[in-house]
C-alpha cells in the first residue's frame, strides 16, 4: 500500500492540481488532505473542524479552504488576520521525505 501512496504523492507533486484527498489513495486509512501552496505543501485533516463534513469539495483560494457545508473559511498557514478558531493545524510535509506516510498509517 505504501508504494501505491507514493506513486499518487509523486504524480500529484509534478502535477498542477491543488490538493490530493489521501484518503481515497489509502484505502481509507489516511484521513488527511495534502495542500500544494507556494511551492510547499501542507497536510490537514479532511474533515470541517465545526461539523466533521468531508473539506474535499471545498474550494481553495489561496492559503484558505472554505467550507462547502456552512461557508466558513479556515487558513492552514496561521496568521494574525484569521481568528484561531477559524486555523486548521496543519504540517508542512516534505517531498523527499515519506516517513510520515507510515507515521499516518498507524493512527
Amino acid at each position: 500500500m505504501i508504494e501505491t501512496i507514493i506513486n499518487n504523492l509523486n504524480n500529484f507533486f509534478e502535477s498542477n492540481n491543488v490538493f490530493l484527498d489521501l484518503c481515497r489513495i489509502s484505502d481509507n486509512k489516511i484521513n488527511k488532505i495534502l495542500i500544494k501552496y507556494n511551492n510547499k505543501f501542507y497536510l490537514i485533516d479532511r474533515r470541517c473542524p465545526h461539523f466533521g463534513l468531508p473539506l474535499t469539495s471545498s474550494s481553495f483560494i489561496d492559503n484558505y479552504i472554505t467550507c462547502k457545508w456552512h461557508g466558513c473559511r479556515f487558513s492552514f498557514i496561521p496568521d494574525n488576520a484569521t481568528p484561531k478558531e477559524n486555523i486548521i493545524k496543519s504540517v508542512i510535509i516534505d517531498k523527499e521525505d515519506t516517513s510520515w506516510i507510515e507515521n499516518e498509517l498507524q493512527n
